[in-house]
C-alpha cells in the first residue's frame, strides 16, 4: 500500500500540517490559490516558498482565485487556471505540473483544457477509492478528513460509485459514525503487502479550527508504524509504479 495526502485552499494553517507530516516521514500535496474570492486568507509567497521547503512536501495549483469551474464561462475559468500556475512558478521558481479542481467541480471541458495548460495531474474530491483511477487528470481520492455523517459520505459513494475504483474497506468506512473510527479502519488496511493507494485529503483550516491536529498526528504515527518510508509519496508521484518493497 502507498498513502498520499492532499490538502486544499492554501491557508496558513498548511505550515502546520506540513509540520505533522514531515515530523512522521509522510508526504503530502499542498493546493494553493493565489487569492481566495470566498474571503479566507492564503499563504503568501514566502510562506509557500517555507512549506516546499519541507522535506516530502509539494505544492500543486487551485487555480488564481478558487473559482470553480462551474461558476464561470470556460475560458474565463481557465485564465484563472493560466494565472494561478503562473504565480505559483514564478513564486516558487519552479514548474507546478499538478493541479485540484476547486470543490472538485469539472466536466470533459475542463479537463481538457487543464491539459493544454500543461498539467500532467489533477485531483478531483470522488472519494471510496484505492488506486490512481483511469484518468491522471482525474484523480479520486480514499477519504476526506473531516467528520461527515454517514449520509453524507453515502451520497458521495452514490455520486462517485461509478468511477470507484481499487479495493479497500469501503463498507465499514460507510458503517463507521465517526472520523477516528474510519481513520482506524484505514490504517488497519495498510500493510506492506496490500496494493492500491491510500489518498486523504482535507483543508488545514478545518483541521485546526475543529481540533483534529491531535488526530492527524496519531494517524501519521499509525501509518508510519506500519509501512516503509517509501510508501509515501506525494499526489504526482502516487502515478508512478510502486517499487519493492511497496507492491
Amino acid at each position: 500500500m502507498r498513502v498520499t495526502f492532499s490538502w486544499d485552499d492554501g491557508h496558513p494553517h498548511d505550515l502546520r500540517l506540513a509540520e505533522v507530516m514531515a515530523r512522521h516521514g509522510v508526504q503530502a500535496t499542498f493546493y494553493c490559490p493565489i487569492v481566495n474570492r470566498e474571503g479566507l486568507p492564503v499563504m503568501s509567497a514566502a510562506e509557500m516558498r517555507a512549506l516546499v521547503s519541507m522535506p516530502g512536501i509539494d505544492i500543486g495549483a487551485h487555480t488564481h482565485s478558487h473559482l470553480y469551474a462551474t461558476h464561470a464561462p470556460l475560458g474565463q475559468w481557465l485564465d484563472d487556471c493560466r494565472q494561478g500556475q503562473q504565480a505559483l512558478q514564478d513564486a516558487l521558481g519552479q514548474p507546478v505540473p499538478s493541479f485540484c479542481y476547486p470543490g472538485g467541480k469539472h466536466a470533459a471541458e475542463h479537463v481538457a483544457g487543464i491539459r493544454s495548460l500543461g498539467f500532467l495531474y489533477a485531483r478531483t474530491t470522488a472519494n471510496f477509492s484505492y488506486d490512481v483511477g483511469t484518468d491522471p487528470l482525474r484523480v479520486p481520492t480514499t477519504l476526506q478528513f473531516y467528520p461527515h455523517r454517514r449520509a453524507v459520505l453515502l451520497r458521495n459513494a452514490l455520486r462517485h460509485g461509478s468511477r470507484r475504483t481499487g479495493r479497500g474497506p469501503v463498507v465499514p468506512l460507510l458503517q463507521s459514525a465517526t472520523l477516528p473510527e474510519r481513520l482506524r479502519h484505514l490504517a488497519a488496511h495498510c500493510t506492506p503487502e496490500t496494493p492500491g493507494l491510500l489518498h486523504i485529503w482535507g483543508h488545514s483550516s478545518e483541521v485546526v479550527d475543529l481540533g483534529m491536529l491531535a488526530l492527524l498526528d496519531d494517524f501519521c504515527r499509525q501509518l508510519r508504524d506500519r509501512l516503509p518510508a517509501d510508501a509515501f509519496v506525494t499526489n504526482p508521484l502516487s502515478l508512478r509504479q510502486p517499487t519493492s518493497p511497496v507492491p
